[in-house]
């Protein structure tokens, strides 16, 4: 199924995504948005209404996903963890995503502190 997935456009992570990307949808797996103190919580699935962007999902599915995160920032010690709760990179098949992938790649390591 491809979701529709709202985009912060305020951080370095998302920086030059567009505000909504559509996204690849595998699995069962559902995954609770990580608290404000924690980390952040960078894309995230659509509300109920407007999350398919194609295939089938049965409603209530689409509340349990509405909402909840897709890419995800929390700092840890020096350095950070940047996690993924889909597949961004699934057969290279959709254009935006990569983006973001390319920003944990190459942007997160000018966040850290210098570990010595």
């Amino acid at each position: 199924m491809l979701a529709n997935i709202d985009v912060d456009q305020e951080h370095w992570l998302t920086a030059g995504v567009n505000p909504t990307v559509v996204g690849v949808v595998a699995g069962s797996e559902i995954y609770t948005p990580i608290k404000l103190n924690s980390g952040m919580n960078l894309a995230w699935f659509s509300q109920a209404d407007t999350l398919l962007a194609s295939g089938y999902l049965w409603q209530q599915n689409r509340e349990q996903l509405a909402f909840k995160p897709y890419l995800m920032q929390q700092p840890v010690g020096k350095g950070m963890v940047i996690a993924f709760t889909q597949e961004p990179t699934f057969r290279a098949y959709l254009d935006g995503l990569n983006v973001m992938v390319a920003n944990a790649l190459f942007r997160a390591p000018a966040q850290t502190a210098a570990l010595h």
